[in-house]
């Protein structure tokens, strides 16, 4: 750890981009050989995203939540960087964990969900998720919308057959 730290101080004396490279190499073998290390994991993670490699620094965090599972902050941001890197099945994961930490702004953490839910076409969750986020805060705008966003995207689609037995 102490030699990713030296290479990544260098970084910001010299601007050198290969440092940041060799610090984030260095903390990958100190993570590889100890699975304890949540700080390496959690600086490793910080390094790949400073590099732009956002798939690097999920890696990094997923591998982070095993150790501190009970971070809200760790749930959030990895969920972020899941939802920008479109993968929305570890998007979804990231946000319900969030919200079984039981989050101060309950209706905001449900929100959050629905608009995972909405970006991923999952139209039939995203309403389900929003109502429970209006049922917290009947009077949350931004909810309120995505629902409207929600009823015109599925008022679009063609409604499926009904089947009488």
């Amino acid at each position: 750890m102490v030699l990713a730290r030296l290479h990544r101080n260098r970084v910001f004396f010299v601007q050198d981009i290969p440092e940041l490279e060799r610090a984030a190499a260095e903390l990958a073998l100190l993570t590889a050989i100890n699975e304890r290390s949540y700080a390496a994991r959690m600086e490793l993670a910080e390094l790949r995203e400073a590099l732009s490699d956002t798939s690097g620094a999920a890696a990094a965090l997923e591998q982070a939540v095993y150790i501190y599972p009970m971070g809200m902050g760790l749930h959030l941001r990895l969920a972020e960087m899941y939802a920008a890197l479109g993968e929305w099945t570890g998007a979804i994961r990231e946000r319900k964990a969030v919200l079984a930490l039981n989050p101060v702004d309950r209706a905001e953490a449900q929100y959050q969900l629905a608009l995972v839910y909405f970006d991923a076409g999952d139209m039939d969750n995203a309403r389900r998720t929003v109502l429970r986020a209006l049922e917290d805060a009947p009077n949350f705008q931004k909810a309120q919308e995505l629902l409207l966003e929600i009823h015109n995207r599925t008022e679009t689609r063609e409604p499926s057959p009904m089947r009488w037995s």
